[in-house]
């Protein structure tokens, strides 16, 4: 199975699969930067206070 995803991948260079998968993980980790940055701001006068 294994073996057989990769050259399917390796045959069509960028693959549909590889590209939806990159881009989901992109997303997600700008999601998560994005929630850090809006918490940290909010959270500013308190945590970074002490």
């Amino acid at each position: 199975m294994a073996k057989s995803l990769a050259s399917y991948i390796s045959s069509n260079g960028m693959s549909q699969f590889g590209a939806i998968k990159i881009g989901a993980s992109v997303s997600f980790c700008f999601n998560v930067w994005k929630a850090l940055m809006q918490s940290s701001e909010k959270m500013s006068g308190v945590s970074f206070s002490r």
